[in-house]
């Protein structure tokens, strides 16, 4: 039997508005989409990291402004691996939930992956990470991704789950541990929708030195 692999989610073909079953043009947002496609070209001829915020009132476009860029870029010679994450009024309590989602799209990990706990991460984490940096990350992937095994024997688990301030830094060096090994492979894109409702341990791990940034894209 021949099997089929998901490699990776083609996250620029979600929905788009449609007026009579036809999807709608995107218009009017063409200043908007060279500047994003300019600094996806900088990052990529730099090796570098840029965080572009995109604001605006609800429904003026800005998910289709992220649709239209994906589009674009998933045609170039760079085709990036794109992350995407969303947060809610549900998940707006839950400390790292952003970053969590992307462990789990940046590991792929299904609900059958995450229903088979830390090991089944971990397999999924070594097809990612360097060997050398695979058992002291792999723990903290799983945990982000929601599915820690308290029965694991890690001492450095175990020191983070009664030290909540250590455990939101080792969780956030994995999750950047995963991110530069994903951006080794290809270039990465990391969408994030409502980002007002985000958490901003989350924000902190995605750009640590930009303040201001976060203090406006949480306002």
């Amino acid at each position: 039997h021949e099997s089929v692999r998901l490699e990776r989610e083609r996250l620029a073909s979600a929905a788009v508005r449609a007026v009579l079953g036809k999807p709608t043009e995107c218009v009017g947002r063409v200043q908007e989409l060279a500047l994003l496609e300019a600094t996806f070209g900088q990052c990529v001829e730099d090796a570098s990291a840029k965080m572009v915020l995109v604001t605006g009132p609800l429904g003026i476009g800005k998910s289709r402004l992220a649709h239209e860029l994906m589009l674009r870029v998933e045609r170039t010679d760079d085709a990036p691996r794109v992350l995407r994450a969303c947060a809610d009024v549900l998940s707006a309590g839950d400390s790292q939930g952003l970053i969590g989602e992307l462990v789990r799209r940046g590991l792929q990990l299904t609900d059958q992956i995450l229903a088979g706990g830390c090991q089944a991460v971990a397999a999924r984490a070594a097809e990612v990470l360097p060997a050398a940096e695979l058992e002291e990350t792999a723990p903290f992937l799983a945990e982000l991704a929601g599915c820690g095994d308290r029965t694991l024997e890690n001492p450095r688990l175990k020191a983070a789950r009664i030290d909540p301030a250590l455990m939101v830094a080792q969780t956030q060096e994995a999750f950047t541990r995963m991110l530069a090994a994903l951006c080794r492979r290809q270039p990465v894109v990391i969408v994030l929708d409502d980002l007002h409702l985000g958490d901003l341990p989350s924000l902190r791990a995605l750009d640590p030195d930009d303040r201001a940034a976060i203090e406006e894209a949480l306002s």
